[in-house]
């Protein structure tokens, strides 16, 4: 045995105990075991929760019956878009070819599981089977019946069934059936029956005349049996008894009257707007469409239900006014995408219908939709369940039409036997020139000067009676003004007793649709500006005189700051002035823009004026070089005659530059601009040699003095060696003076400098405005060796200091 040393115990930290003293030890021991029982406590809580959560997948399995798939989006659900045209086979596509902005790309839609979803699925298939329902607690029971006209199919037998009128004339189609007075004859032929209970379903929302109908069926004098019928149900309830073998090639009928509630005929209804649902423009037309289908019923022709779309604008010329129509197509590239269509019946609610293209293969669907190419027209399809006696194409041949050609199994006769809405939701763009989606259906719309574009549905049914095609046709049409984007009117109107001075109103987004939410350059990010563009002929824009109001959907009001909130771009011509007003406040606000134009004339006699205005919200041109604009736009003209030329008074301001210490001393090429009150730069001028600068009417720029207006001068560039002068200079035109307006400049402006110009006799208003600069302020030059030198020193200094200190510290520690 190998012995080790014994190693000494560490008395540092284990010294013995003395006598008398607690074993601190002892109370160790406790606290180990309350943190051995916390530790076996937690692990028994691991071990039920664990086993709670292996359970949890045999809880959700209860949920297969639920139609959603649980989901929940994750990044793996979202993607990128392609945005390279770059074809060329060496190229590798990098970040900088997709676009920034993520979008969904996954199918599934997110769905958590509830309690609800442990029902027993509901089927939605919008085709039923109705000899497979149980129908009870409505009066009356299925369970146990045979369907009477499936039996006689295979004992060559059928029936046959005739409604009249209250004239006796034979009703074909029961969906214009309603009131009372009706008459029902119902005959069966068949070789034999069994004996039993059978069921056979009536016209839908037609009543016995009496609250229950009962009685007897004969055959050769016999009673074979009795039938039953009750207000509500919509069933012929039948009993053959036990002799009902002995009888062959049996031939019965009975009649009754009968009533129809208001049964519902084919409807349809389309709105259109363009302003998404969701309050934005996006550069669509919004449309929503729905129709009323009847159901297809015993006793009615089967009809085929198509959809047509159509639109048509005027296109107005100076020669000639043409109207153009097209056709839309729900299965295009472009709106298929932005297509949404529902089918809503009994207790089912919106079940999405797809292309039949897509669906195909999809035994598990019964109902969609089909768009004929050729037509434009949008049909709706369902499984084959036709007999050849009510099919719209054949009677004795297969139920299938060349439409469907390649679409086995499927058909427009309509099969759903409950009466159905429609809906239909889709938005409407073509391509624009650099590849995004704007507002017009078509290119014909964006040459049309019409103010009104018309866009129209038709729902068609179509029949076969006697062999003969019936049609039916329902028409909705929609009329949207797609210029009420913007609105445009003179409120002043020029004319010679006012100096042939217009103020224009130009509201703009009356819905007050949300404009911060605009993409029109189609990048993926909302833009930050809207521009309005404005073309005025012979008209002046009167520089400065431009206010924006908005007003949001509480109804409040508040004015936009000019160069902030806005700015406006004026470039005046020979023959009028285009505008260009930048909008940066954006929100989903009513915008109101006043401000003034000046007519100009050479010669007294007739004057016309035009403003156009358009603004860009759907891409496409920029409107501001080109005559034609593809965007919404509002155009105003007004031919006016006028006496007297009109002779513009004299408006004239001089500044007069001079020294603050010598004001004899003038000072030239300071630089002085000139300011409406809301800060907007009306023109610049340079003092001369005399130190005066000159601002002046000048209606060829645009530069139109008013009177009880306040302007303000400020210099921008001072005089060399001399500082700016930040004193704003305020002045006004009056015929008398304005004690309110002065002492509303002295309180936004504290300090300010007023000059009241009174009119100088006949000529107009003259004055001349002084301001002083003082001279800049700079510091005696000081010597480099001097200051250097006490530099030196002072650092020299403090590295001494230092030494002195570290020598002591170091002969005390020795």
């Amino acid at each position: 045995m190998k012995h080790g040393k014994m190693k000494k115990p560490n008395t540092r930290y284990h010294r013995p105990l003395y006598a008398g003293e607690p074993d601190k030890r002892a109370f160790i021991l406790p606290v180990r075991q309350l943190l051995r029982g916390a530790f076996v406590s937690a692990a028994v809580m691991t071990l039920l929760l664990t086993g709670y959560a292996l359970k949890l997948p045999a809880i959700t399995a209860s949920y297969s019956d639920c139609e959603s798939e649980e989901h929940t989006h994750t990044v793996e659900c979202y993607g990128r878009e392609l945005i390279c045209d770059n074809t060329e086979d060496d190229h590798v596509h990098s970040d900088e070819c997709f676009a920034e902005q993520a979008i969904l790309v996954c199918d599934m839609e997110q769905h958590t599981h509830t309690e609800e979803c442990c029902a027993a699925k509901t089927d939605v298939s919008p085709v039923g089977d109705i000899s497979d329902s149980s129908e009870t607690g409505s009066g009356y029971d299925l369970t146990g019946y045979t369907d009477l006209e499936e039996f006689l199919q295979g004992v060559n037998g059928y029936i046959e069934s005739d409604l009249y009128d209250t004239n006796g004339n034979l009703i074909d189609n029961i969906f214009e059936a309603a009131g009372t007075g009706y008459s029902y004859e119902f005959s069966v032929t068949a070789d034999y029956i069994l004996p039993g209970d059978y069921y056979c379903a009536m016209p839908k929302n037609m009543t016995p005349d009496d609250d229950v109908l009962t009685g007897s069926i004969y055959y050769l004098g016999d009673v074979i049996g009795t039938f039953r019928m009750e207000p509500g149900i919509p069933y012929l309830f039948f009993n053959f008894d036990d002799e009902i073998n002995n009888y062959q090639n049996i031939t019965g009928e009975l009649s009754f009257g009968c009533s129809f509630t208001a049964r519902m005929k084919p409807a349809i209804a389309k709105y259109g707007y363009l302003i998404s649902p969701d309050n934005v423009f996006d550069g669509f037309f919004h449309f929503s469409i729905q129709a009323k289908i009847p159901a297809a019923g015993e006793g009615v022709p089967k009809r085929e239900w198509k959809l047509l779309d159509r639109s048509s604008t005027t296109v107005i010329t100076e020669q000639v006014a043409d109207t153009k129509e097209w056709y839309h197509d729900f299965g295009s590239e472009i709106n298929a995408p932005n297509t949404q269509i529902y089918l809503s019946y009994g207790d089912v609610s919106r079940y999405e219908l797809h292309p039949l293209q897509d669906v195909y293969d999809d035994d598990s669907v019964s109902l969609a939709y089909y768009t004929d190419s050729d037509s434009k027209m949008l049909y709706l399809v369902n499984r084959c369940t036709c007999d050849d006696s009510r099919c719209v194409y054949t009677q004795g041949g297969e139920c299938e039409s060349e439409l469907l050609a390649g679409y086995d199994g499927w058909c427009t006769c309509w099969s759903l036997e409950e009466d159905a809405t429609l809906d239909i939701v889709y938005k409407n763009a073509v391509n624009g020139a650099d590849g995004t989606l704007i507002l017009q259906d078509q290119e014909e719309l964006a040459k049309a000067e019409s103010s009104v574009y018309y866009n129209t549905i038709t729902l068609k049914g179509t029949y076969t009676k006697n062999g003969v095609p019936h049609f039916e046709s329902k028409m909705a049409t929609m009329n949207i003004d797609y210029s009420a984007v913007v609105d445009k009117s003179e409120a002043v109107q020029a004319r010679s007793s006012n100096g042939l001075m217009s103020t224009f109103s130009v509201i703009l987004n009356p819905q007050k649709a949300d404009f911060s939410k605009l993409d029109v350059d189609g990048d993926g990010h909302y833009d930050t500006e809207v521009v309005i563009h404005d073309k005025m002929t012979n008209q002046k824009y009167v520089t400065g005189s431009m206010t924006i109001s908005a007003e949001d959907p509480n109804g409040d009001i508040f004015d936009l700051t000019p160069n902030t909130d806005f700015s406006v771009d004026a470039v005046q011509t020979e023959t009028g002035t285009k505008l260009t007003i930048t909008l940066r406040a954006l929100g989903p606000w009513k915008y109101t823009m006043l401000y003034k134009g000046q007519a100009f004339a050479d010669a007294d006699g007739t004057l016309k004026i035009s403003n156009d205005v358009s603004i860009n919200l759907f891409g496409g041109n920029d409107g501001g070089d080109t005559d034609t604009d593809d965007n919404p736009e509002y155009d105003y003209s007004r031919t006016f005659s006028y006496k007297d030329r009109w002779v513009f008074k004299k408006y004239e301001v001089r500044v007069v530059k001079v020294d603050a210490h010598q004001p004899t001393l003038r000072l030239k090429d300071a630089v002085y601009g000139l300011y409406s009150e809301d800060s907007t730069e009306i023109m610049r001028a340079v003092t001369d040699d005399d130190g005066k600068a000159r601002y002046a009417t000048d209606i060829s720029r645009g530069i139109i003095f008013e009177t009880d207006k306040p302007y303000y001068l400020k210099e921008i560039t001072p005089p060399t060696g001399y500082d700016v002068n930040t004193v704003r200079h305020w002045f006004y035109f009056s015929e008398a003076r304005d004690t309110a307006l002065e002492d509303r400049l002295t309180a936004a402006y504290p300090g300010a400098v007023i000059t009241y110009i009174a009119p100088d006799g006949n000529t107009g208003y003259h004055a001349q405005i002084t301001a002083a600069d003082e001279r800049v302020f700079t510091l005696p030059a000081t010597g480099a060796s001097g200051t250097a030198l006490f530099f030196i020193s002072g650092a020299l200094m403090i590295v001494a200091a230092g030494g002195l200190i570290f020598l002591r510290r170091r002969q005390k520690t020795v």
